[in-house]
């Protein structure tokens, strides 16, 4: 025979085993706070005057494109305009400075040249892993290759030459090369008649820089 159940003590059992259930259960009497529910609102927008905007020079136009071109023709010439050049100094050396030892005299020049060709391949990663410190490299080099050559003119003997001419000055690359790469960004409708002008610079310096007489 079935026995009935109060409908009143199925409440209050379903109502125990919620509150036990509950994390937020309390003690009879006890009051939660409410959870008070901040409102997400938006972050005030920033004045267009208070942004900092640094826009970059027009390429193909304006002074600092001429500007540049100007200095990386100027660079050209010395550097490349010398390695073309350089010629009349072994001539010199071998002839008039050190006779009969031409040997050592030919591998100082050589060394000048072959280096300032091969040193793209150690300058050109040094420029790609520390593209901010572009200036100070191209300063070292510009440094280093200076004191060289000056130095040139105060050696004593042959063997020399080759720590001056033949390994210091090709430092001078790292002044050069920067132009090289950095034109690309500088001109782009222009490109080929800028690169031309600076290129021109090995010409005119290998044409100047010989003593006519």
């Amino acid at each position: 025979m079935a026995t009935s159940i109060p409908l009143d003590r199925i409440n209050a059992s379903t109502s125990d085993l919620e509150q036990a259930e509950s994390p937020y259960a309390q003690e009879p009497g006890q009051s939660v706070a409410p959870t008070p529910v901040r409102s997400a609102s938006p972050s005030p927008p920033i004045p267009d005057d208070e942004r900092e905007v640094q826009s970059l020079p027009p390429a193909d136009r304006g002074r600092d494109a001429w500007l540049f071109l100007l200095g990386a023709t100027i660079i050209e010439t010395t550097v490349w305009g010398l390695l073309n050049a350089v010629g009349i100094l072994q001539n010199y050396w071998s002839t008039e400075r050190f006779p009969g030892d031409e040997a050592t005299v030919t591998l100082a020049t050589s060394l000048m040249n072959g280096l300032s060709y091969m040193s793209a391949g150690f300058f050109g990663p040094l420029f790609a892993a520390f593209p901010h410190q572009t200036k100070i490299i191209q300063i070292a080099g510009l440094v280093v290759s200076t004191i060289g050559l000056i130095a040139s003119a105060f050696v004593s003997n042959p063997s020399q030459l080759i720590g001056t001419v033949g390994i210091m000055f090709p430092f001078s690359a790292a002044l050069y090369l920067p132009c090289a790469t950095m034109i690309y960004e500088w001109f782009y409708e222009y490109r080929g008649r800028a690169t031309g002008i600076m290129f021109a610079g090995t010409g005119v310096g290998g044409t100047v820089f010989p003593d006519p007489s």
